[in-house]
């Protein structure tokens, strides 16, 4: 998910569903973004894992964007979601 701004309760449901809630630096880059438009981005697994900083690449120009995620929050993220975390930590214990 991209948006100007994401509320926490909505953020933290996107984070256990294993979604990435991305925003844009500059929200006024939000308009440069236009119905129909081809959106790309690589290199989102090591974005996670790193600082959260990431390009978006549109038919427009490219697009900073970045996620501001806690240790805890990459973790669920990488894994897939809060249940494919449990079930990982289930299936480790057993």
């Amino acid at each position: 998910v991209i948006a100007k701004s994401i509320e926490r309760i909505h953020r933290a449901n996107l984070i256990n569903f294993g979604i990435v809630p991305l925003v844009f630096e500059d929200p006024d880059d939000y308009g440069t973004v236009v119905q129909g438009d081809m959106v790309s981005l690589k290199g989102l697994r090591t974005a996670v894992e790193g600082d959260g900083r990431l390009k978006i690449h549109t038919a427009g120009g490219d697009i900073n964007v970045r996620a501001d995620l806690s240790g805890r929050e990459k973790k669920l993220l990488l894994a897939g979601g809060l249940l494919a975390s449990i079930a990982t930590s289930a299936s480790i214990e057993q």
